[in-house]
């Protein structure tokens, strides 16, 4: 549905509605060959990804949307590497949060 059949937006859904992790791990491949960081961090998160996932929001500086996607599901691993990240860039009310 990616490639062959060009139906993007049906294949998100499919993975969104409970796809295996390979499905969400095809889907953020494909994210990262289009430039849509958001997208891959939100397949990686959910092909359980997530230190490739954060890496990704570090790299390209969208942790808000790292957190975002995690939501109050956050594990306490990814809190703490987060707060760090925020501490690092002096960002103090972030790291708190």
């Amino acid at each position: 549905m990616l490639r062959n059949l060009d139906q993007v937006q049906q294949a998100f859904d499919i993975v969104r509605g409970g796809g295996s992790a390979q499905g969400a791990q095809l889907v953020a491949e494909y994210c990262l060959e289009q430039s849509d960081h958001r997208g891959a961090i939100e397949f990686m998160l959910l092909a359980n990804k997530s230190d490739e996932a954060f890496k990704l929001a570090q790299t390209y500086n969208i942790m808000d949307v790292f957190c975002n996607l995690l939501g109050n599901n956050i594990s306490s691993e990814d809190a703490l590497k987060v707060a760090q990240h925020y501490e690092k860039s002096q960002d103090f009310g972030r790291a708190g949060k």
